[in-house]
Order: structure tokens, then C-alpha cells, then sequence
């Protein structure tokens, strides 16, 4: 775009100055018809001359023109490389944090998995403890329970028996 603009301006520029020139030739030619023919040389020479720094002048537009395109090109190619290094670069950095993390996340689940056998393990050994005591405080209880209603089948024996022994000796009377 800029370079479509500098060749607009250096066009209408060359325009610009084809008319100023051919307004001051018909002018100078005009001069030149009321004038001599020593005036005639001047102003061709004149002319000559104008021309010539007027091509010299397009030309070098051209060359600066040309020069600053091909810059632009050189600067807009580094561009682009430069922006293709970065993405590569962004890219590989992305994939060396993914396995990172995945690396991590099989790490932690890893050591979740580690813990929670240690925990079950730890748990199925309290639970056995608690198995093991409530087995034994069940016989100790079912033990106690035994003996007391051995005590309290004794003493129901023996009352009855002194019941009896009572009502025998009423009805020997």
C-alpha cells in the first residue's frame, strides 16, 4: 500500500511537472516569437536543461522508490521468520509444560494410589483389632452371663429345695 502510494504521488508529481514545463515552454515560446533568435537558443537550452533534471529527478524516485520496496520486502520477510522461530519455540515450550504436567499428575496419582492402600491396610488392621476385642469381650460377657445364671439357677434350686423342705414339714406336722 505504501509503495502503490508512492508511485501515485510520484505520478502525479511527474504530471505536475510535464504541465508546469509545457506552460513555460508555450510561454517561453510566446517570449520567443517576440524576442530574437539569440533568445531562442537561451530558451532551448533552458529547456534542455529543465528536461534533464526532470528526468534525472524521475529517475532517482524510482531508485529511492525501488530501494525502499525492497526494504520493506527484506523487513517484512525477517518479520515473518521471526514470528514463525517464536510460535515454534511457543509451541515446543507448550508441549514440555504438558508433559510436565502429565508427568506430575501420574506422580500424584501415583501417591494418592499409595496412600489410600497404606489407609485400607491400616483400616482392615484396626478393623481386625476391633473384631478381635469384641470377640473377646463378647465371650468375657457371654462368660459373666454364664456364671450368673449358674449363681441364680443355684439359688433358685436351693430356694425351691427349702421351699419344699417347708411345705413337707407343715404337712408332717
Amino acid at each position: 500500500m505504501h509503495s502503490d502510494r508512492q508511485f501515485e504521488l510520484l505520478e502525479m508529481h511527474n504530471d505536475r511537472q510535464f504541465e508546469l514545463l509545457e506552460m513555460h515552454r508555450d510561454r517561453q515560446f510566446e517570449l520567443l516569437e517576440m524576442h530574437s533568435d539569440p533568445q531562442f537558443e537561451l530558451l532551448e537550452m533552458h529547456n534542455d536543461r529543465q528536461f534533464e533534471l526532470l528526468e534525472m529527478h524521475s529517475d532517482r524516485q524510482f531508485e529511492l522508490l525501488e530501494m525502499h520496496s525492497n526494504r520493506q520486502f527484506e523487513l517484512l520477510e525477517m518479520h515473518s521468520d521471526r514470528q514463525f522461530e517464536l510460535l515454534e519455540m511457543h509451541s515446543d515450550r507448550q508441549f514440555e509444560l504438558l508433559e510436565m504436567h502429565s508427568d506430575r499428575q501420574f506422580e500424584l496419582l501415583e501417591m494418592h494410589s499409595d496412600r489410600q492402600f497404606e489407609l485400607l491396610e491400616m483400616h482392615s488392621d484396626r478393623q481386625f483389632e476391633l473384631l478381635e476385642m469384641h470377640s473377646d469381650r463378647q465371650f468375657e460377657l457371654l462368660e459373666m452371663h454364664s456364671d450368673r445364671q449358674f449363681e441364680l439357677l443355684e439359688m433358685h434350686s436351693d430356694r425351691q429345695f427349702e421351699l419344699l423342705e417347708m411345705h413337707c414339714d407343715r404337712l408332717c406336722l
